[in-house]
């Protein structure tokens, strides 16, 4: 029987975990979040009740971890909860930015990204939301004169002709 916990996280983010890695959730052997879980998992603390699901959690597996007993240790904390859904984050925007990056330069990133989120089992009521999150990375990088996609090439070269300067 594996023990879960409960992670609150958007929807689009829950949805792109459930259809990559399961419902619930199972992260590889020796990744980053396992060892967040294993380092944050403690013991539930006195006059604390145990997490239970609620309606836009997503459950996740604890890993077994030798030197911490699934049954006296079964709690992830505040700060260890935040840390894990930053490490989903990230792993999702790798995901995202591995697979959408390339059309850039086509021209139709738009449908791409429609494409990719139907793929990742991202519902379309979420999929604005993955857009915006993959203009805004795109934009992040653009601040700091990484220029991608044919839409920027224009900018690039007056970058290259004022030295970087705006």
């Amino acid at each position: 029987m594996n023990l879960l916990i409960y992670l609150r996280l958007s929807n689009y983010l829950r949805e792109w975990l459930a259809a990559t890695l399961g419902s619930p959730a199972k992260f590889p052997p020796h990744s980053v979040e396992n060892a967040i879980i294993a380092r944050h998992i403690g013991r539930l603390p006195h006059g604390k009740q145990p997490d239970l699901y609620e309606e836009g959690d997503i459950a996740i597996v604890v890993p077994v971890i030798r030197y911490k007993p699934a049954t006296e240790y079964n709690y992830l904390g505040r700060r260890g909860r935040v840390e894990l859904a930053d490490a989903i984050d990230a792993l999702f925007c790798i995901d995202m930015w591995n697979n959408l990056s390339p059309y850039l330069a086509s021209g139709n990133i738009n449908g791409r990204i429609d494409d990719w989120c139907q793929e990742r089992g991202i519902s379309m009521d979420n999929t604005e939301a993955v857009r915006q999150r993959f203009y805004r990375l795109r934009n992040n990088y653009a601040q700091y004169n990484i220029i991608l996609g044919k839409k920027y090439k224009k900018n690039l070269k007056k970058i290259s002709d004022d030295g970087g300067k705006k």
